[in-house]
């Protein structure tokens, strides 16, 4: 399912390469933005803060592949969920289905570990 919509569509911070160079995109660029607010929220940090043009944001993300450090306090699990969803390769990216899945088992873990259960 590919969209046909705008270049550059939304915040540069959570825009995939595919939709930053106006390649045709779909579910996979949106793995790749809620990605970006996922770690946002659970690292506590605003990716890219420190890139003051759209410029510099372009060599670093979408030339260099440059990506936040992935704090090891997140769980392994949620690391390397976060990471894989960064892909510039937009088929290389997880489903959001399996994604969902897969949270939603983590934290029924987690809570059913801290001795609370749904």
């Amino acid at each position: 399912n590919e969209y046909n919509a705008t270049k550059c569509t939304g915040s540069p911070r959570y825009m995939s390469h595919e939709n930053y160079y106006g390649l045709p995109y779909g579910k996979p660029t949106d793995v790749y933005s809620f990605a970006f607010i996922f770690y946002q929220v659970v690292s506590l940090d605003t990716s890219f803060y420190l890139h003051k043009t759209l410029q510099i944001h372009e060599e670093r993300v979408y030339k260099k592949n440059v990506r936040p450090k992935v704090d090891k306090c997140i769980p392994e699990t949620l690391r390397k969920w976060i990471k894989s969803s960064w892909n510039h390769d937009a088929s290389a990216r997880p489903r959001m289905d399996s994604i969902f899945e897969g949270m939603s088992l983590y934290f029924k873990a987690a809570a059913t570990a801290n001795g609370r259960s749904q």
